[in-house]
């Protein structure tokens, strides 16, 4: 998943702004989500869904439970340093400071990440690890929000029900950001 993970994110405006080295980008986020997934999210408190072949993955996490623990933020916080570098990590640190502040505070189910392999990129993949979530938001009445640095990811989450809630940049210079939100649909 790791994998996939790292190859699906390397050409996101994010991540290209955080690690300017293209050649070592994937690698780098590889090491990094593969790092960060085996602590979050908790068991209790979100899902990690995956397809069989590992081809994609999606990060969800319950109403109420979005924000990562400070005693999980220090386990992950010395590899992260290692593999983004003092720059780069100061940037993220920026980064997300914005996207905190804009985080909704109603109750809500938070994908924070979607990502398919490259190869497999529009073959229902990232749609097949979204279903399972939205249909519990529609069936529970639960509304959806997440977060988008590429511009053509607007329309494909559109298409599954999400509208832009807001917009910001996440630093002078730096990558912009859509806030997507999904009401429950009846």
């Amino acid at each position: 998943m790791a994998r996939a993970m790292g190859a699906a994110f390397a050409d996101d405006p994010l991540f290209a702004w955080l690690f300017p080295a293209a050649e070592s980008r994937a690698a780098k986020l590889e090491a990094w989500f593969g790092n960060t997934m085996r602590l979050w999210p908790e068991p209790d408190k979100g899902h990690l869904f995956t397809t069989d072949d590992h081809a994609g993955a999606a990060v969800w996490h319950a109403p109420g439970s979005w924000k990562i623990p400070n005693r999980i933020v220090v386990r992950l916080l010395p590899r992260t340093v290692r593999l983004f570098g003092v720059r780069s990590f100061i940037r993220m640190l920026g980064a997300l400071s914005v996207i905190e502040r804009n985080h909704p505070a109603e109750e809500h189910w938070y994908l924070e990440w979607l990502a398919t392999d490259p190869p497999m990129q529009r073959t229902g993949v990232g749609v097949a690890l979204m279903a399972p979530v939205l249909e519990r938001c529609d069936a529970d009445g639960q509304p959806a929000y997440l977060e988008t640095q590429k511009p053509e990811n607007v329309a494909y989450y559109r298409r599954h029900g999400f509208e832009v809630r807001g917009e910001a940049d996440l630093a002078k210079n730096g990558p912009h950001v859509w806030f997507m939100w999904r009401e429950p649909r009846t």
